[in-house]
């Protein structure tokens, strides 16, 4: 069991560190941005709404994965989510700051419905129960690591946590591609 949970970490923390870093963008420091760049603090309910109408639309992931497959997806998914944050550093229109939030949201959405699927797809003969629970426990050890490094880079400023953000997404992708050479490999 925990040579098959060995060659999975590297998808488990990948995920983590994604889903996470664009759940704290779109969640919490949206509304920091919007104050940053003259958002009236009446419209943050409307622009909450309206990320949650985006997080709904991936209904058509499906059709997507049709096309592409399931991991060039995510790869392309992580590069956009690394680029947005990166970009958010130096983002002060309005409409930019809530267009890059959308996103982030709708990436987040997807990876997770992604990220479902490739996890199950990677437990092969192995005591189910056993195995998803390890994998929550590995990820909200990440978890916690992740979300106390935003404390720290948001009490330095925004930009640090923009930073972090397109940091974290970046590594993600290393460790998604690195998953996927392992997988590979694995199948051969």
């Amino acid at each position: 069991i925990l040579n098959a949970l060995s060659s999975i970490a590297p998808l488990l923390v990948a995920s983590v560190l994604l889903t996470e870093s664009t759940h704290m963008l779109s969640t919490f420091y949206n509304q920091l941005q919007y104050e940053r760049v003259g958002i009236p603090v009446g419209w943050y309910g409307i622009l909450y709404m309206f990320m949650q109408i985006c997080a709904l639309s991936p209904g058509t992931l499906e059709k997507m994965t049709e096309r592409i497959s399931k991991e060039k997806l995510t790869i392309i998914m992580t590069l956009i989510a690394c680029v947005c944050s990166f970009t958010m550093i130096f983002v002060y229109s309005a409409l930019f700051s809530v267009l890059i939030f959308a996103v982030l949201s709708v990436i987040e959405t997807m990876y997770f419905a992604i990220l479902n699927t490739l996890e199950n797809d990677s437990i092969h003969n192995l005591p189910r129960a056993t195995v998803l629970s390890v994998f929550s426990l590995v990820s909200n050890g990440v978890i916690f690591f992740v979300d106390t490094g935003f404390g720290a880079a948001a009490d330095r400023s925004l930009n640090s946590a923009y930073m972090l953000a397109g940091s974290l997404s970046l590594i993600s992708l290393l460790l998604f591609v690195k998953w996927l050479k392992v997988r590979n490999e694995n199948q051969i």
